[in-house]
């Protein structure tokens, strides 16, 4: 397991370098340092949760949205549906990568039919990553709204997450505001 998740952290970088290097990008090293300072790229809290595997299909899938050729558009659309439908939270990097992507579309193309496509290649990934989804529909939406309901998100749990006194295997601070941000490592940088 933690080979397929050095994997996964390893094709986001990748992607970027690939991505900077087909366009000429004088940037590309800064995207990948930015990369590497985030704490997702060094640690997620879990191996086998989706979230590393989420970011690599997103990030292989936007690299392949922004290609000149029709098949990898249409596979990193794909990609990112995929990715989206696994994790719901790729929703604003989806929108992002499908907006960037019109403005790469050259002038001989027409955009309506582009984007449709493009649209029609998310949901099919989306449904992919889903399936019973087209057999139980409000499975799936009871599902989101169950998870969205205000009694997940309590004063309480704010508390806990503010005053609670977690270290990891290695002496690194990771609780209270450490928890769902940066950890103090990363954060003294």
């Amino acid at each position: 397991m933690r080979g397929l998740a050095w994997l996964a952290v390893t094709l986001i970088p990748l992607a970027i370098m690939l991505r900077g290097r087909a366009v000429n990008s004088q940037y590309t090293g800064f995207a990948v340092v930015l990369w590497l300072i985030m704490p997702v790229a060094w640690w997620s809290g879990k191996l086998i949760g989706p979230d590393l595997y989420v970011l690599a299909i997103a990030a292989v899938g936007l690299f392949m949205l922004l290609s000149q050729r029709l098949s990898f558009r249409l596979g990193g659309g794909v990609l990112l549906g995929a990715a989206l439908g696994i994790k719901l939270n790729v929703l604003p990097l989806f929108a992002y990568g499908g907006f960037l992507s019109l403005f790469t579309v050259r002038a001989k193309q027409h955009k309506l039919p582009y984007g449709l496509g493009i649209i029609t290649a998310g949901a099919i990934g989306f449904i992919l990553a889903n399936p019973f989804i087209l057999k139980i529909p409000e499975l799936f939406f009871v599902t989101i709204q169950q998870y969205s309901l205000p009694a997940h998100y309590t004063w309480g749990g704010f508390e806990y997450i503010i005053s609670n006194n977690a270290w990891t295997w290695d002496g690194i601070f990771v609780g209270g505001f450490f928890q769902n941000s940066l950890n103090s490592v990363s954060f003294s940088l």
